[in-house]
């Protein structure tokens, strides 16, 4: 069954850095948490393992949001915000491309804390269905 997920394209203490463009180079999405942690093992693994390693060193949200990005699968879809925070009181939610999780060259997560200047750290493979939509 196919899932979608929101992940952002914007990195740095003040979410100042945007990455889009290396993704689309790329062909990747990205997460940054955790970008020190090899968590390749954890990838169609036991991901519940997860709290364990990183209860001291990561807050709740951030180990949910790495589970989730490790349980994308080849055919997910996958919206990439650029803004998603509230302004006042009203949402605000800026998606700037979609693209659909792929497997290349037998891997669709990959490791590799230096993929990036500030280190991205963990990878999937995706094909651009669509960007620059905002």
């Amino acid at each position: 069954m196919r899932k979608f997920y929101i992940i952002g394209t914007k990195y740095g203490e003040h979410n100042d850095k945007d990455i889009m463009p290396y993704l689309q180079d790329k062909k990747v999405i990205a997460i940054n948490f955790c970008r020190y942690i090899n968590l390749t093992k954890f990838y169609n693994g036991e991901i519940n393992k997860l709290d364990k390693l990183l209860h001291n060193r990561e807050t709740g949200k951030t180990i949910n949001q790495v589970k989730m990005f490790l349980s994308i699968k080849p055919g997910d879809i996958i919206a990439l915000k650029s803004k998603g925070s509230p302004i006042g009181k009203t949402s605000r939610l800026e998606i700037v491309g979609y693209a659909v999780a792929v497997e290349r060259n037998g891997v669709v997560y990959k490791y590799d804390p230096e993929s990036f200047p500030n280190g991205l750290g963990h990878l999937i493979n995706v094909d651009f269905l669509e960007f620059g939509t905002n």
